[in-house]
Protein backbone atom coordinates (compact mmCIF):
# COMPACT_ATOMS: atom_id res chain seq x y z
CA UNK A 1 0.00 0.00 0.00
CA UNK A 2 2.87 2.37 0.77
CA UNK A 3 4.34 2.09 -2.74
CA UNK A 4 0.97 2.81 -4.30
CA UNK A 5 0.56 5.86 -2.06
CA UNK A 6 3.98 7.19 -3.06
CA UNK A 7 3.19 6.59 -6.73
CA UNK A 8 -0.06 8.54 -6.37
CA UNK A 9 1.78 11.33 -4.53
CA UNK A 10 4.35 11.48 -7.35
CA UNK A 11 1.59 11.67 -9.96
CA UNK A 12 -0.10 14.46 -7.98
CA UNK A 13 3.28 16.26 -7.74
CA UNK A 14 3.71 16.02 -11.52
CA UNK A 15 0.14 17.08 -12.31
CA UNK A 16 0.44 20.01 -9.89
CA UNK A 17 3.50 21.36 -11.68
CA UNK A 18 2.14 20.92 -15.18
CA UNK A 19 -1.20 22.54 -14.41
CA UNK A 20 -0.04 25.42 -12.22
CA UNK A 21 2.10 27.20 -14.82
CA UNK A 22 -0.70 27.69 -17.35
CA UNK A 23 -3.20 28.61 -14.61
CA UNK A 24 -0.85 31.26 -13.19
CA UNK A 25 -0.09 32.61 -16.68
CA UNK A 26 -3.76 32.87 -17.58
CA UNK A 27 -5.15 34.26 -14.32
CA UNK A 28 -2.17 36.34 -13.11
CA UNK A 29 -3.18 35.42 -9.54
CA UNK A 30 0.37 34.84 -8.35
CA UNK A 31 -0.08 35.48 -4.65
CA UNK A 32 -3.46 33.81 -4.43
CA UNK A 33 -2.28 30.58 -6.08
CA UNK A 34 0.86 30.56 -3.90
CA UNK A 35 -1.35 31.03 -0.83
CA UNK A 36 -3.67 28.20 -1.88
CA UNK A 37 -0.70 25.88 -2.38
CA UNK A 38 0.81 26.76 1.02
CA UNK A 39 -2.59 26.37 2.67
CA UNK A 40 -2.98 22.96 0.99
CA UNK A 41 0.52 22.06 2.18
CA UNK A 42 -0.38 23.12 5.72
CA UNK A 43 -3.57 21.05 5.49
CA UNK A 44 -1.61 18.01 4.30
CA UNK A 45 0.74 18.38 7.24
CA UNK A 46 -2.19 18.64 9.67
CA UNK A 47 -3.61 15.43 8.19
CA UNK A 48 -0.18 13.80 8.61
CA UNK A 49 -0.02 15.07 12.19
CA UNK A 50 -3.43 13.57 12.93
CA UNK A 51 -2.45 10.33 11.23
CA UNK A 52 0.64 10.03 13.40
CA UNK A 53 -1.11 11.16 16.57
CA UNK A 54 -3.99 8.71 16.19
CA UNK A 55 -1.94 6.02 14.42
CA UNK A 56 -4.17 6.10 11.34
CA UNK A 57 -2.48 4.80 8.21
CA UNK A 58 -5.32 6.13 6.02
CA UNK A 59 -4.84 9.68 7.32
CA UNK A 60 -1.07 9.39 6.89
CA UNK A 61 -1.42 8.21 3.28
CA UNK A 62 -3.97 10.97 2.54
CA UNK A 63 -1.55 13.54 3.96
CA UNK A 64 1.27 12.22 1.76
CA UNK A 65 -0.90 12.43 -1.37
CA UNK A 66 -2.03 15.99 -0.55
CA UNK A 67 1.56 16.96 0.13
CA UNK A 68 2.60 15.62 -3.27
CA UNK A 69 0.09 17.89 -4.97
CA UNK A 70 0.84 20.96 -2.87
CA UNK A 71 4.63 20.89 -3.23
CA UNK A 72 4.90 21.33 -6.99
CA UNK A 73 2.00 23.78 -7.10
CA UNK A 74 3.93 25.78 -4.50
CA UNK A 75 7.23 25.60 -6.39
CA UNK A 76 5.68 26.78 -9.65
CA UNK A 77 3.59 29.53 -8.06
CA UNK A 78 6.51 30.87 -6.02
CA UNK A 79 8.85 31.00 -9.02
CA UNK A 80 6.25 33.07 -10.87
CA UNK A 81 5.64 35.30 -7.84
CA UNK A 82 9.37 35.87 -7.40
CA UNK A 83 9.74 36.77 -11.07
CA UNK A 84 6.95 39.32 -10.73
CA UNK A 85 8.11 41.08 -7.58
CA UNK A 86 11.85 40.98 -8.36
CA UNK A 87 11.62 42.39 -11.90
CA UNK A 88 13.83 43.90 -13.44
CA UNK A 89 16.49 42.01 -11.51
CA UNK A 90 17.97 39.10 -13.37
CA UNK A 91 15.59 36.19 -12.86
CA UNK A 92 18.45 33.73 -12.67
CA UNK A 93 19.95 35.55 -9.65
CA UNK A 94 16.60 35.74 -7.86
CA UNK A 95 15.83 32.08 -8.54
CA UNK A 96 19.35 31.04 -7.51
CA UNK A 97 18.98 32.92 -4.24
CA UNK A 98 15.55 31.38 -3.64
CA UNK A 99 16.78 27.85 -4.35
CA UNK A 100 19.91 28.29 -2.20
CA UNK A 101 17.70 29.44 0.68
CA UNK A 102 15.37 26.51 0.00
CA UNK A 103 18.39 24.20 0.12
CA UNK A 104 19.48 25.65 3.47
CA UNK A 105 15.94 25.19 4.75
CA UNK A 106 15.89 21.59 3.52
CA UNK A 107 19.13 21.00 5.39
CA UNK A 108 17.98 22.59 8.67
CA UNK A 109 14.39 21.30 8.54
CA UNK A 110 15.14 17.59 9.04
CA UNK A 111 17.71 18.40 11.73
CA UNK A 112 15.07 20.30 13.72
CA UNK A 113 12.57 17.52 13.06
CA UNK A 114 15.04 14.88 14.24
CA UNK A 115 15.84 16.93 17.36
CA UNK A 116 12.13 17.27 18.14
CA UNK A 117 11.56 13.59 17.44
CA UNK A 118 14.28 12.59 19.89
CA UNK A 119 13.35 15.03 22.63
CA UNK A 120 9.57 15.49 22.39
CA UNK A 121 8.27 12.58 20.30
CA UNK A 122 6.64 12.06 16.92
CA UNK A 123 3.67 14.39 17.43
CA UNK A 124 5.90 17.39 18.21
CA UNK A 125 8.19 16.48 15.35
CA UNK A 126 5.22 16.46 12.97
CA UNK A 127 3.82 19.69 14.45
CA UNK A 128 6.94 21.61 13.38
CA UNK A 129 6.08 21.53 9.63
CA UNK A 130 2.52 22.57 10.46
CA UNK A 131 3.90 25.66 12.24
CA UNK A 132 6.29 26.48 9.38
CA UNK A 133 3.61 26.24 6.70
CA UNK A 134 1.16 28.21 8.84
CA UNK A 135 3.77 30.95 9.18
CA UNK A 136 4.23 30.87 5.39
CA UNK A 137 0.47 31.32 4.93
CA UNK A 138 0.55 34.37 7.18
CA UNK A 139 3.52 35.85 5.29
CA UNK A 140 1.71 35.40 1.99
CA UNK A 141 -1.23 37.38 3.33
CA UNK A 142 1.06 40.42 3.36
CA UNK A 143 -0.64 43.02 1.17
CA UNK A 144 0.82 45.27 -1.50
CA UNK A 145 2.99 43.04 -3.60
CA UNK A 146 3.87 45.08 -6.67
CA UNK A 147 3.87 42.95 -9.80
CA UNK A 148 6.64 44.83 -11.59
CA UNK A 149 7.00 42.48 -14.57
CA UNK A 150 3.29 42.63 -15.32
CA UNK A 151 3.34 46.42 -14.88
CA UNK A 152 6.27 46.73 -17.30
CA UNK A 153 4.54 44.55 -19.88
CA UNK A 154 1.37 46.66 -19.81
CA UNK A 155 2.81 50.19 -19.58
CA UNK A 156 5.93 51.12 -21.54
CA UNK A 157 6.62 54.29 -19.47
CA UNK A 158 6.70 52.24 -16.27
CA UNK A 159 8.95 49.68 -17.95
CA UNK A 160 11.49 52.42 -18.72
CA UNK A 161 11.39 53.65 -15.13
CA UNK A 162 11.91 50.14 -13.78
CA UNK A 163 14.82 49.48 -16.12
CA UNK A 164 16.47 52.85 -15.38
CA UNK A 165 16.13 52.05 -11.65
CA UNK A 166 18.03 48.83 -12.27
CA UNK A 167 20.81 50.70 -14.08
CA UNK A 168 21.26 53.01 -11.06
CA UNK A 169 21.79 49.98 -8.85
Amino acid sequence: MGRVTLAIAWVMFTIGGFTTGPVVSKTRKYKEIAFISVFLSCTSRIVLLLGIRFQSIQATFTGVILQGLSLEVFNTAMVELLAEVAYPEFPSFVFLLAFVLLGVFRLVYPLVGRLLLGSAGPTASTAFPVAVTLLSCLLLLRPNYVYKREMANTDSTKAGALLSHRERI
